[in-house]
């Protein structure tokens, strides 16, 4: 990581770093307080009792002259009595902070752990908690002298309290600090996710005929993809290797996931695995909180439109070059470079033996176009993964790979995830501790940027474009999504169908336009003239409606079908 820090530029990583210290600050707010404390602390019971429900946090963070806003919200979880989990999300990331709190009787003080970091203890005070200690320096804001850090939260009153915390030098100098305001959020927004089945209803109801399902995964060769056979009716029964359970992560809480066939339908469980540590200190995994285990049923969807699915990812050049671009961007001496590919992978050896060809294609793939296209001579492309058969296997493991590459040369780390969570930000790192490699900074980890980072212009106004940009972006935000000024409805030309997508963390941007040439003859005239007559100011007659109608049904096959090449031209890329 030592290379990586000297290519940063200073002020855009201590910026950067705000949002990783501020995730671990806000964890401390797990212990707060829905009445005004008395001169008396509340108990245990009680306080954890007023935690739970969603809480919205607007701070700002402070580095010597740099300040930065911190907006996200905190939901806490109940477990027991006087413990419960927490799940912190910051605006504008993907990626959201896990963990865990409880009373510890023995220290009578509060713990609270996020993720795989140590515990950190609190005491009660009259009116909230609090906290001095020492540390070796805040690597994560750039700061390398020994600090003392001041943390107090205050409660207010029952729908809101106040954070503080500073970081002093040895000298009594404030070298950081952080300040926020805890808000009760009284209902918490609950998002419905769309599933396979009422995706398919929707299409069913728009007169659709067939649908390609496109999977957005690294490899065809997952378990999960016979699930979706099956659930799209491509399949009568679940293959085997589907059944069998497997560990999983959902924002970084580790599941074991099986599936259980009952009078010829299917069941899906999650139960969630903690670690725990006993009063010996040996380590153990156990079901979390003895409850029953989330369940959900696959169903096959009841339509009779033509589905065909489609290969995932694989080994598909435009994979190969989103690749290319994150590995050269920490590129300094290529000849003395070695870029290591992580991929998920599998322990089922069938299933492996795809994630293998896939991956060692898209290394070859890479290295060819880092020589020849980019000409960089870079030293080796390898790949790893972060689930082989270890047995079979060890020498392709992350760790073992890197280890083997550090020993001859530089090591760029490349992740082979579609987006960022909790594998690009702790599971790869954790594995790699103590080695020395350039890594990615967050944004350039995955394949898709996430949805905060991205803003889209249109030159077409339609309410069909907004809506579809809108879920693209997961954002109905004027500044994620703005309109050409001037553009009409009534007269649109193939002028209106240019997009420009910018990636907002890098100012990168592309801009697209529909091919002229795609644009039946007369469409635009036709459309006109129905639309006029739509809103009682011209006429149409029923032949120049049927027309546009089917030149309407040319131009959405051309659109859903043909390959992005013969689509769109690229206006510019910068």
């Amino acid at each position: 990581m030592k290379r990586k820090n000297e290519k940063m530029n200073e002020t855009k990583r201590r910026l950067s770093a705000v949002v990783v210290l501020t995730g671990i600050l806000i964890l401390g707010a797990i212990v707060l307080s829905t009445e005004i404390a008395g001169a008396e602390s509340m108990t245990p019971e009680e306080l954890f009792e007023a935690l739970s429900g969603g809480r919205a946090m607007n701070g700002t963070m402070t580095i010597g002259e740099q300040t930065s806003p911190t907006i996200g919200t905190r939901t806490v979880i109940l477990t027991g009595p006087t413990s419960a989990d927490f799940v912190m999300m910051l605006e504008g990331e993907d990626e959201a902070e896990t963990g865990e709190a409880w009373w510890d009787a023995d220290k009578e003080k509060f713990a609270i752990k996020e993720g795989d970091e140590e515990p950190l203890y609190y005491d009660l005070l009259p009116n909230g908690y609090g906290s001095t200690y020492e540390m070796d320096g805040l690597p994560e804001l750039d700061i390398r002298e020994n600090v003392t850090c001041e943390e107090r939260e205050t409660f207010v009153d029952e729908n809101t309290t106040v954070k503080t915390w500073t970081a002093k030098n040895t000298t009594g100098v404030v070298v950081a600090k952080w300040e926020g305001t805890f808000t009760r959020i009284k209902e918490a927004p609950v998002e419905e996710n769309e599933t396979i089945n009422i995706a398919v209803d929707k299409h069913d109801e728009a007169g659709v005929t067939k649908i390609i399902a496109v999977p957005l995964f690294i490899s065809s060769h997952s378990g999960h993809i016979g699930e979706i056979e099956y659930v799209l009716g491509l399949r009568e029964e679940l293959p085997m290797m589907s059944r069998r359970s497997r560990r999983v992560f959902v924002e970084g809480k580790e599941l074991e996931r099986s599936i259980v066939a009952l009078e010829g339908r299917y069941r899906v469980s999650y139960t969630p695995i903690a670690e725990t540590v006993s009063a010996m200190g040996v380590t153990a995994k156990q079901h979390h909180g003895g409850g029953e285990a989330e369940e959900e049923e696959l169903v096959p969807v009841d339509t009779q439109t033509k589905i065909v699915l489609a290969n995932a990812i694989d080994d598909h050049w435009a994979i190969a070059d989103i690749l290319v671009d994150h590995a050269a961007a920490l590129n300094e001496d290529p000849a003395n470079e070695t870029i290591v590919l992580i991929a998920h992978g599998t322990d089922n050896e069938s299933n492996f033996a795809g994630w293998v060809s896939s991956s060692k294609s898209l290394a070859e793939q890479m290295k060819l176009k880092l020589r020849y296209e980019m000409g960089l001579n870079i030293n080796d492309v390898r790949y790893s993964f972060v689930f082989p058969n270890e047995t079979l296997h060890s020498d392709l493991l992350v760790r073992a790979v890197v280890e083997n590459v550090s020993a001859t040369s530089d090591t760029i780390v490349v992740p082979l995830m579609v987006s960022e969570g909790y594998f690009t930000g702790r599971k790869i790192p954790g594995l790699l501790q103590n080695l020395s490699y350039a890594y990615p900074e967050k944004g350039e980890r995955a394949l898709t940027p996430h949805r905060g980072d991205v803003k889209i212009n249109s030159g077409h106004p339609s309410d069909g474009h907004v809506m579809t940009f809108e879920y693209i972006l997961g954002s109905t935000s004027t500044e994620d999504l703005t309109i050409d000024e001037g553009a009409d409805i009534v007269n649109i030309t193939a002028d209106n169908y240019v997009y420009s997508f910018t990636r907002k963390s890098t100012n990168d941007s592309i801009t697209l336009r529909v091919k002229e040439e795609l644009f039946p003859e007369r469409f635009f005239e036709l459309r006109t003239k129905c639309k006029l007559a739509k809103m009682e100011k011209g006429d149409v007659t029923k032949e120049e409606m049927k027309a546009f109608k089917m030149f309407k049904e040319e131009l959405k096959e051309k659109l859903m079908y043909l390959p992005v090449d013969y689509l769109f031209d690229n206006v510019n890329k910068s």
